[in-house]
């Protein structure tokens, strides 16, 4: 049931036109097609907000009676996203989602007179007995009515169904004019208690008739039903579905790589003093970050570990896998601090500081990737560039080819033999390092790959088995 419920709310958010979906602004390139777009990283903060309210009083005299009516309502409903991402992979952070809707109504009506009916015995007299003797066959005040409804709603928050930041995509296009076009969306749950006291008061009698309705919310694993007695209709509603979505204006123009702005989505003005009033508004304040000194720095350290694993000293060196995968580190390491005084990316290791805690790997036994998805989610969630994620999924596309080709040999470099450990490494860094290198080539010219490409064609002449 409620996997159902989460497939039911994403194609909700995808019937309100919201696609994940990052492209950047434009950066003329030399040489570059005119439609060229570099990809930038972008993080920033959308809030759109909902308000309303009415408050007023009706009355109405008649020849028979009179009423009062009154509303009061209050209408505020707020979602704050904070998100990152680049053109491929895009993370919302967080999604904070408030709606409180409150509305009070009363009715009340009252006649002047009740003209009462006399008892059987008093229609055997004539008028001037039933005058004298029932004077009361006409009360003042009549008969009254007074009806009280009270509405509140705020945020479902059961586990029955998907949340609100489930609920939320952000869609950023940006065009090669400079312009750019953003539409978000967020569907949010909530919950509904309603209560109407209807009472009549009838003055002939001296008696009165209640009527109550109550009306509340239950889960989505529970089935909706009315219940109707006499004196009380009860019913049990699922969460209704709320969305706060907007589009920025046509001719919306990026600055200094970062988009801002607000505007006014909707209004609804009041037709009568007090009458309801609403107004839908939407900010926006997103920054772009270059990813080629993080791009840069991965490749560099990329092939420092590829110069490392094909150190033979280091192979012969280690008497266990253990130690041999600590003197890589230590050796790569001490590459990539050698080369940071000509680095154009500045200090600092690879990806910037920001390396995921979970890594793909190649499982031996079946030769399946492992942890896939998982480290694709931290890549977005550290606003990292989607290419570190392409290029670790080829590093490890070349380990499930070894291991399908040189199965036996594969899993003795994965448990206990060095020197096919490795090798094995050594050609699928290069496969990852191809991709890296494409892309900087083609995103940031202001790199000069000549040294990068020379140390890759050295590693690829090195005289060892690279397991292709």
């Amino acid at each position: 049931m409620n996997q159902s419920i989460k497939k039911i709310t994403r194609y909700i958010c995808l019937f309100v036109g919201v696609i994940f979906l990052i492209n950047t602004p434009v950066v003329w390139a030399k040489n570059k097609s005119p439609y060229y777009v570099k990809p930038l990283i972008w993080k920033g903060i959308i809030t759109i907000k909902q308000i309303g309210s009415a408050d007023y009083v009706k009355k109405k005299n008649f020849k028979s009676n009179k009423s009062v009516s009154s509303v009061k309502t209050s209408l505020s409903d707020k979602v704050e996203i904070t998100f990152c991402g680049a053109a491929e992979n895009v993370f919302i952070e967080e999604v904070i989602r408030t709606y409180i809707y409150n509305c009070k109504k009363t009715f009340h009506k009252q006649y002047l007179l009740a003209h009462c009916p006399l008892p059987l015995e008093a229609m055997k007299h004539n008028i001037l007995y039933r005058t004298k003797n029932y004077p009361s066959s006409v009360k003042k005040p009549g008969n009254s009515r007074k009806i009280d409804e009270s509405i509140i709603k705020t945020i479902y928050s059961g586990k029955d169904c998907a949340s609100p930041k489930e609920m939320t995509s952000i869609s950023l296009i940006c065009y090669p004019d400079g312009r750019y076009s953003l539409v978000v969306g967020s569907n949010a749950y909530t919950t509904t208690q309603e209560f109407v006291t209807d009472k009549e008061k009838l003055v002939c009698n001296n008696s009165e008739k209640v009527h109550r309705v109550d009306i509340r919310t239950c889960g989505f694993d529970e089935k909706e039903e009315t219940k109707i007695s006499k004196e009380l209709i009860s019913s049990k509603i699922h969460p209704r579905l709320v969305t706060l979505a907007f589009m920025s204006p046509k001719n919306s123009y990026i600055e200094n790589n970062s988009i801002k702005g607000s505007m006014k989505i909707s209004e609804t003005k009041p037709k009568f003093e007090g009458g309801y009033k609403e107004i839908s508004t939407a900010s926006w304040d997103l920054n772009a970050k270059d990813p080629c000194p993080i791009v840069y720095r991965n490749i560099m350290y990329d092939i420092a570990l590829a110069e490392a694993f094909a150190d033979m000293e280091i192979m012969d060196l280690a008497e266990s896998m253990e130690e041999y995968l600590d003197l890589v580190d230590q050796k790569a390491n001490e590459i990539y601090r050698d080369g940071t005084e000509m680095n154009p990316a500045g200090c600092g290791g690879p990806e910037g500081g920001e390396s995921p805690a979970v890594r793909m790997r190649t499982n031996p036994t079946d030769c399946v990737i492992i942890g896939k998805d998982e480290y694709k989610n931290q890549i977005a969630k550290k606003c990292l560039p989607y290419i570190l994620y392409k290029e670790s999924l080829a590093h490890e596309k070349k380990h499930v080819d070894q291991c399908k080709k040189y199965h036996n040999e594969f899993i003795r470099g994965s448990k206990t033999d060095p020197e096919i450990r490795g090798m094995m490494e050594v050609g699928a860094y290069l496969r990852g390092i191809k991709k890296l290198f494409y892309w900087l080539k083609e995103n940031c010219e202001e790199y000069d790959l000549a040294d990068v490409k020379v140390r890759i064609k050295n590693i690829k002449a090195l005289p060892i088995k690279l397991y292709k």
